[in-house]
């Protein structure tokens, strides 16, 4: 178990710098949705079970297993999610991630490079909960939208 909770540490630090194409930087101020798996049903959630889950403290919403998903550390989607949702930095979320590797062997939210990649993941995973820009959501796509927000201007 060391070896696996290792090797997803050094995942989460070595980090790639790429961003998808997709990404803008208007992207950050759009809504933004949590989408969910089907299997979930017709469900909403608060901002402060959406925490829970991406923190690992919320490991299953009935007897359904959660299974967060994040966008790549530098999608501007992922910061304004990051701060709004989570009320932390990239650093304090890793740096929370590693302690729960190294203390409950538990496994990080997976990463994605962009909406596109998020869609289908949530979609081909059982418990799947990810987020994206409101307006790259497509529709007719099953999925359930738990908990929306508009992310707060940045102040210079």
């Amino acid at each position: 178990m060391r070896v696996a909770a290792a090797g997803v540490l050094l995942g989460m630090l070595a980090g790639t710098v790429v961003v998808s194409a997709g990404a803008r930087a208007e992207d950050a101020s759009e809504p933004i949705v949590v989408i969910a798996n089907p299997v979930f049903g017709n469900i909403e959630l608060t901002r402060s079970l959406v925490r829970d889950a991406y923190l690992g403290e919320l490991r299953y919403l009935g007897n359904i297993a959660i299974a967060p998903i994040s966008l790549h550390e530098r999608h501007p989607v992922a910061q304004a999610f990051l701060d709004e949702v989570m009320g932390m930095s990239e650093n304090q979320f890793k740096s929370w991630w590693i302690k729960r590797i190294f203390r409950h062997g538990d496994v990080p939210p997976m990463r994605v490079m962009d909406s596109a990649e998020m869609i289908a993941r949530v979609l081909a995973t059982p418990g799947g909960m990810g987020y994206l820009s409101q307006s790259e959501l497509p529709p007719g796509v099953p999925l359930t939208v738990v908990w929306r927000f508009t992310p707060q201007p940045a102040t210079p």
